[in-house]
């Protein structure tokens, strides 16, 4: 008996061996495309999380700001030495700052960021000032300590925006970069 090797099982095997190779580098590269885009997208949400974090921060440590501004308003209540109808004045600032604070989509418009920057500005000076005049100042050392709070707060706000613009300037550079991922860029205080 002669065994036979002909040409077209021969062929046959061959074709097969090509197509099985082909479909497993495509499956390959396919894995390989799916890992870099979760790579990326990982990537992506981790420095969204990053500007997520600092904008908050920023409008903790501001929320903060405002608390003492009225925690100091009654630490000159506690004096007995005051002008009600100028406190209740004072106390209505402080409450309308919330309510006139920009809100992260809108600090692409400069003249509202600065708006509000004015208005605080303002009522930061009237509180501390009015509570700076209180005859009773040196004998409610709270008051000193709030109005050093107040200030450090200012600071550290004006701070987390810097952070808080170059972790959006990250993201956003970083979804440019990558344009296959989705996502909306960030609003910066910073225009480009």
């Amino acid at each position: 008996m002669k065994i036979r090797f002909g040409l077209y099982p021969l062929s046959t095997f061959i074709v097969f061996l090509t197509i099985f190779t082909f479909a497993a580098c495509d499956t390959r590269k396919k894995k390989k495309q799916n890992n870099e885009l979760n790579q990326l997208t990982l990537e992506a949400s981790t420095l969204k999380a990053s500007a997520d974090s600092s904008w908050k921060s920023m409008i903790a440590e501001d929320d903060q700001k405002i608390r003492y501004l009225s925690r100091l308003l009654e630490e000159v209540e506690y004096t007995k030495a005051f002008d009600p109808q100028a406190v209740q004045q004072l106390k209505e600032q402080i409450a309308q700052l919330k309510k006139d604070r920009y809100q992260q989509e809108e600090i692409i418009n400069i003249h509202k960021v600065d708006t509000y920057d004015s208005l605080e500005q303002g009522v930061i000076y009237a509180v501390i000032n009015y509570s700076k005049e209180n005859p009773k100042f040196d004998h409610y050392p709270a008051m000193a300590e709030l109005i050093q709070g107040i200030q450090d707060l200012h600071d550290q706000v004006l701070s987390q925006r810097i952070n808080y613009d170059k972790a959006a300037f990250a993201y956003n550079e970083f979804l440019e970069a990558n344009e296959p991922l989705e996502g909306q860029p960030f609003p910066t205080f910073i225009q480009e």
